[in-house]
């Protein structure tokens, strides 16, 4: 998963990733289907602070953090 979030920062890909496991929300809807799930958002921009009320957590790679928030 360090590898796939390393490469995924380089590309400056979106992904929703889990354990072992990442998802490629396409379109508005399957990102607000997926915000309800356990799943996290894997962002990697800089400075990223989500809205009030929504959690982060570190990831594997330096500069990205995990978050129940999901970009529209």
């Amino acid at each position: 998963m360090r590898r796939f979030q390393t490469a995924a920062k380089k590309n400056k890909d979106l992904f929703v990733i889990c354990r072992n496991y990442a998802v490629v929300p396409v379109g508005d809807d399957q990102v607000e289907a997926l915000s309800q799930s356990e799943l996290a958002f894997l962002n990697c921009g800089l400075g990223f602070s989500p809205p009030s009320g929504h959690r982060t957590e570190k990831a594997l790679v330096g500069g990205c953090v995990l978050s129940d928030y999901f970009p529209a």
